[in-house]
């Protein structure tokens, strides 16, 4: 159930419509650690798609992110899915939760729109 939720919260990934301080903000009140990990583990299910096949068809749907386009520039989604794992761990530490998981969601809606050649 948790990751058909937060295939719907990611919906909206890469457009105007992404909110990463709304979803900052219920992440961290339920098992952000766990929300990260299921991030991280899409991400790498997406690039390996992307990379491997070209053709990021059928696991990517369940997980929200967006399909792929040609030509899309991977460099961004590499760099948050590193980011990703440095977060999980700091999570445990004195750092503010919300501002790290906030921090986290935008550069991911970023890294989709600047991949899909969308900026602003």
């Amino acid at each position: 159930k948790l990751g058909q939720e937060l295939a719907g919260e990611l919906a909206a990934l890469g457009s105007r419509g992404f909110d990463p301080w709304r979803l900052a903000e219920a992440w961290v009140k339920d098992r952000p650690e766990q929300r990260l990990r299921w991030l991280e583990l899409q991400l790498q299910r997406w690039l390996k798609e992307v990379l491997v096949t070209g053709d990021a068809v059928n696991n990517n749907r369940a997980s929200g992110l967006p399909r792929p386009g040609a030509g899309m520039n991977m460099g961004p989604v590499f760099e948050v899915l590193g980011r990703l794992r440095e977060a999980r761990a700091a999570l445990e530490g004195p750092l503010n939760s919300q501002l790290l998981l906030e921090e986290q969601l935008v550069r991911l809606g970023e890294a989709f729109a600047a991949a899909a050649g969308r900026t602003g």
